[in-house]
């Protein structure tokens, strides 16, 4: 039975996540209005990668992998190295408040570089594939999550993507 404390965290929990949602949601819609449709399509082959990290997560686990994110090219995938390695710190640990912080470091970051336009884009596809895959989503919903932040247009050939 659950005691009143573990159901007020939860409630909290709750309305966090709504409340995260609804953010979330908000800056979708202003990305939708801000970013070309080149800028869209040049973070496709992206979203194809963070779904295969994600299935090789799930297969192996993601310290299995640390020496493939250590050997990243620096220059080419400075970002998406940096939210990899960043993660490998935090994984085996399961807390949610690890993730927040995770978010909190790579939206951090983003900010302080200035990116803008197609890096801008990619770097926040980047943030929100690296923490879904913390928190163990499945590749269907990382890639329904991914492609629904370039559009629904884009959501129509979320299958070929996860086959």
């Amino acid at each position: 039975m659950e005691s009143e404390l573990e159901k007020i965290n939860i409630a909290k929990n709750a309305v966090s996540l709504i409340i995260r949602s609804k953010s979330m949601l908000r800056l979708y819609e202003k990305l939708n209005c801000i970013f070309t449709a080149e800028e869209k399509e040049a973070c496709l082959p992206l979203v194809r990668r963070l779904i295969e990290i994600n299935n090789e997560s799930h297969r192996y686990s993601l310290l299995s992998m640390e020496d493939d994110f250590y050997n990243m090219n620096e220059e080419k995938d400075f970002f998406l190295k940096t939210a990899m390695i960043c993660l490998l710190d935090f994984a085996g640990n399961g807390v949610e408040k690890d993730m927040e912080l995770l978010e909190d470091i790579l939206s951090t970051l983003i900010i302080a570089d200035g990116s803008t336009g197609a890096e801008l884009l990619s770097r926040l596809v980047i943030m929100q594939g690296i923490i879904s895959i913390g928190s163990g989503e499945h590749s269907r919903l990382l890639c329904y999550r991914l492609l629904s932040m370039l559009g629904s247009q884009y959501l129509k050939n979320a299958k070929d993507y996860t086959e």
